[in-house]
């Protein structure tokens, strides 16, 4: 299959939530040339669900589609990655589990790991650790240092989408 020519689709839990059991949209998708990606996003927003079976749910609505399916690396690790090595990786695709995942779709068996709970701590773990408090920081940060236009976001008296676009914002609040 060359997937260079195919459409990537970035699946979530509410589009395969919604995807019904004889996966036709997922069907329709693929003989249009898509390929679904599997993220951490997604592996994190089932694995913290409270219904346990919403993962196998998931799985046997990928059956069909298994040889049409990616599994993209953790985002920060690709950014790691590419720090180290001072240069964009020429792809996100994480092969090992692009394989694992494609041999278990192909064979019908759905993998729900018995420590799920724990795997969404971990993966919750995984995603905040630098990034959330990094952000809460910068934040913090923001507010101490131009309190005026902080206050004005967090009333809502500015739009914040139209500011974040202005590519003058973050030369107004360098320090």
């Amino acid at each position: 299959m060359n997937q260079t020519a195919k459409k990537r689709i970035i699946l979530d839990k509410s589009f395969l939530q919604a995807e019904g059991r004889d996966s036709r949209r997922l069907l329709q998708l693929r003989d249009a040339g898509a390929v679904f990606i599997l993220t951490d996003t997604l592996m994190h927003e089932i694995a913290t669900d409270r219904n346990r079976d919403q993962w196998a749910a998931a799985q046997r609505k990928l059956f069909p589609v298994w040889d049409c399916i990616e599994c993209w690396e953790h985002s920060a690790d690709l950014l790691k990655s590419e720090i180290a090595r001072g240069a964009p990786l020429s792809s996100p695709v994480y092969e090992e589990g692009t394989k694992f995942w494609a041999n278990q779709f192909r064979g019908g068996t759905v993998y729900v790991p018995g420590n799920l709970e724990e795997a969404g701590r971990d993966t919750t773990a995984q995603r905040e650790v630098d990034t959330v408090e990094a952000l809460i920081e910068e934040c913090r940060s923001f507010w101490e240092a131009r309190p005026e236009y902080a206050e004005k976001i967090h009333k809502g008296d500015v739009d914040t989408v139209a500011l974040l676009r202005d590519p003058t914002f973050l030369d107004r609040f360098a320090r």
